[in-house]
């Protein structure tokens, strides 16, 4: 991981109080540094919208993982629907 001297950020993934597995990333800073930006910042979960709503992954649900694939979730739009029931 030093060698690419990229940096990195992770999920801890979670159900129901379980917790389960740490996801990595990396993040490729010199290619789209804008994306990289925003992507932690939604990790450090600390940025607020104008309406004053914490912006973060936390409790987000993941949709799909896909074996040697992808992961797909993060739907930040759901959180305050989920919440509701």
């Amino acid at each position: 991981m030093q060698a690419t001297k990229n940096k990195y950020c992770f999920f801890d993934l979670a159900c129901e109080g379980k917790q389960y597995d740490r996801i990595l990333y990396e993040l490729f800073y010199n290619d789209c540094p804008k994306t990289s930006n925003n992507f932690v910042e939604l990790c450090r979960g600390k940025t607020k919208n104008k309406m004053g709503e914490t912006l973060t992954y936390e409790g987000t649900v993941i949709n799909r993982i896909v074996k040697d694939g992808y992961i797909q979730g993060g739907d930040l739009k759901r959180i305050g629907v989920s919440k509701q029931f």
